[in-house]
């Protein structure tokens, strides 16, 4: 991890700075009201201006306006927002096991309320956003069928690196300016990033099927989209890697490596990124997922992809080019669903499946009846080890950028009440990637020694969040175990694979907005702590 080369030392500056100058921790009376979720821009703005990582200057403001919005504002509309499905317990998306912990009154079974008055019974299709956590999308407008025929049910992509994933292709058209979703034209209007709020808005905050602005939702300022935007190209990676610079330390995961240089893999997915080559954007391909669809699927509209055509077939035919959006895979073997629908692998030399569910399955996919690289199972095997590596690699920077966050905040604001607060806030949140870590690597035996020293830094994090309070001795606990934390990870991450350096984004520190001062109690995050499911 180059994230930093040296042993992180135990200090307790007090610079006391935040984003609007100094101000003294002795005279906080900032009193906020955050119980309403409809706020305006400048009501998240002076909620970020109070938060302590804002503050210490360990996240800017732009991107803690970006994160409470994303996570807290509903627009007006039926309770839902975009942290509802882009779950920062979960990777920034959800499948099947996440969503069945979840419970009841969550928003994003709002289709499921029978009780609260909102005619949206037909926002989703229950039964297979539970079951293969499909989300009903009209993609191609909801006209002249309605939005209960045209539509298409697709899986939630995570938002990670988002920076380095949306670049539209030189010769592409534009609209849409930026590639998002799984369709690559994902966001209205312009199709920029910062356009995707107000498609996700539309779709998925709505009041009523009818979707009209003013009465079913409010329609997000620019001021409020180029925050979200802000916020989410600064979640995961900032920078893409040369996989010919790198070594596998693991002998079955480096001729993975190579094999995947080699096969054809960096077609579309040039140093495992969504970007086929440096100056080629963000492209769309036909890789004829559509065509092994899960069969329990035939019975709904198939997914057309790209675009909309005045000479396409209407529903239940595919609507579009047929070309889906190219996802960036460093992140990929924790963060499936793999593809835009539940995908079978038929054929394959190894991990044929009715449903797509491992990264070996979905790398399987790629020497299967749909498409065909050139691939023996030894192939398969390796190339899903050598990304299980990646994606450990990329868990590992993420939890360290949290841990240097939280140590950068101690040292900057001293030791008071929302910083005890605070540090156990992103400590828990640095949990789930080092559980990610943990299980990635487990699952297939891949660099033990190196998954023994992420359980190690674990314990250490899960001393931070036990350790409450404001004594000296409190303080010093959790400063020294961020620390040891740190340098465990370098350790592990370096073991791995050398000259692997992700630059992360400082938005993979924040949730929502906490404005609460040493002398009130603090507000809830929007993570769910709870549902943390530790690995072993």
């Amino acid at each position: 991890m180059r994230v930093s080369t040296r042993v992180l030392s135990v200090t307790a500056g007090a610079a006391f700075l935040s984003a609007c100058g100094q101000f003294d921790d002795r005279q906080e009376d900032i009193t906020l009201q955050e119980s309403a979720l409809n706020q305006t821009f400048a009501q998240h703005q002076a909620a970020c201006q109070a938060d302590p990582r804002v503050q210490s200057g360990v996240v800017s403001l732009t991107e803690c306006v970006g994160a409470d919005i994303f996570f807290k504002e509903n627009f007006n509309g039926n309770g839902r927002t975009c942290g509802n499905c882009h779950r920062v317990e979960r990777n920034f998306t959800i499948d099947p096991t996440f969503i069945a912990r979840l419970p009841a009154s969550d928003p994003l079974f709002i289709a499921e309320n029978h009780t609260d008055n909102l005619q949206l019974d037909q926002l989703e299709i229950p039964a297979q956003m539970r079951a293969r956590s499909l989300i009903l999308e009209n993609v191609d407008g909801t006209q002249p069928e309605g939005p209960t025929v045209r539509f298409v049910l697709r899986s939630v992509p995570h938002t990670l690196s988002q920076g380095i994933s949306t670049t539209r292709p030189p010769t592409g058209p534009n609209p849409p300016a930026e590639r998002t979703g799984w369709g690559g034209d994902g966001a209205p209007g312009q199709g920029r990033l910062a356009d995707f709020t107000n498609g996700a808005i539309n779709q998925h905050f709505t009041r009523s099927l009818n979707r009209v602005a003013g009465t079913d939702f409010r329609v997000a300022t620019e001021d409020e989209g180029q925050a979200v935007a802000t916020f989410m190209r600064a979640v995961g990676r900032t920078n893409d890697i040369d996989l010919t610079g790198i070594t596998m330390t693991d002998t079955a995961a480096e001729t993975g490596r190579q094999r995947f240089l080699q096969v054809g893999c960096t077609v579309c997915h040039g140093n495992a990124t969504a970007n086929a080559t440096a100056t080629s954007g963000n492209t769309n391909q036909n890789t004829f997922v559509e065509s092994v669809r899960n069969p329990a699927l035939s019975g709904f509209p198939s997914d057309g992809g790209f675009g909309v055509f005045a000479n396409s077939s209407p529903p239940p035919f595919p609507i579009g080019d047929q070309t889906f959006n190219v996802p960036p895979i460093i992140e990929a073997a924790d963060t499936g669903p793999f593809f835009h629908t539940d995908t079978q692998i038929i054929g394959a030399p190894i991990n044929s499946t009715d449903s797509a569910q491992t990264i070996e399955q979905a790398v399987a996919f790629y020497q299967s009846q749909a498409f065909v690289l050139g691939m023996n199972a030894d192939d398969i095997t390796n190339i899903a080890r050598f990304l299980r590596g990646l994606n450990a690699i990329f868990n590992i920077q993420m939890a360290s950028n949290r841990v240097i966050g939280a140590r950068n905040m101690g040292n900057s604001l001293g030791n008071v009440a929302r910083v005890d607060r605070m540090q156990r806030r992103m400590a828990q949140m640095t949990l789930f990637e080092l559980d990610d870590a943990v299980r990635v690597l487990s699952a297939v035996n891949l660099n033990p020694a190196q998954a023994d020293r992420v359980r190690t830094a674990r314990t250490q994090i899960e001393t931070v969040v036990a350790t409450t309070g404001t004594s000296p001795s409190a303080f010093n606990t959790r400063m020294v175990n961020l620390a040891n934390a740190f340098n465990n990870l370098d350790l592990a991450d370096g073991e791995i694979s050398a000259n692997v350096s992700f630059n992360i984004g400082n938005g993979t520190r924040i949730d929502c907005a906490d404005p609460s001062t040493d002398g009130q109690a603090g507000t809830a995050p929007c993570f769910d702590p709870a549902l943390r499911t530790a690995a072993p």
